[in-house]
């Protein structure tokens, strides 16, 4: 699978060409995000192939790129709406490839340090990942899992993510 799709010289410079493209002159966050499907060589990805390569993708960044300064990068995994409420403690590889969304690839961000202060510590509720997700991430920075669910009216059902936030 990552032999077919994942050419790591490729894929860093697709995401330098993300992070240039959303990083102003004046070194301030312009607002967007990229998901891993838009990275060169990962268009062909399917579904069910998403959530190993979101890690891959982790694993690169953590082990290879430079932090910008006031910013912290983050994975953000949308989920399959659900009826009811639910809390998550504890996170598996197994669980998030079940509960992965149908329609919306997970997807690279940045946030201020503020922002991440402000609202990701507030909204968000930790989660524990299990073995399965560690062994996909050897690093030696700090990784904080969350997750959000929230009532979306418009659905009528339970919208529901995953964070993965790397920190220094």
């Amino acid at each position: 699978m990552a032999g077919i799709y994942l050419h790591e010289n490729k894929v860093k410079k697709s995401i330098e060409d993300w992070e240039n493209a959303i990083i102003s002159l004046k070194g301030t966050w312009e607002g967007n995000n990229l998901h891993i499907d838009e990275i060169v060589s990962l268009d062909k990805i399917t579904r069910s192939e998403w959530i190993n390569f979101s890690f891959m993708i982790l694993n690169i960044l953590v082990n290879k790129f430079k932090s910008i300064d006031s910013l912290i990068l983050f994975l953000q995994i949308e989920l399959k709406y659900s009826l009811k409420k639910m809390s998550l403690d504890k996170l598996s590889l197994k669980w998030l490839k079940e509960n992965v969304s149908e329609y919306t690839p997970p997807s690279l961000n940045f946030t201020s340090l503020e922002y991440y202060t402000d609202f990701y510590e507030k909204e968000l509720v930790t989660c524990k990942p299990n073995n399965s997700i560690l062994e996909l991430i050897h690093s030696s920075k700090s990784l904080d899992f969350f997750y959000r669910t929230s009532f979306d009216e418009d659905e009528q059902m339970y919208s529901r993510e995953v964070y993965v936030f790397i920190r220094d």
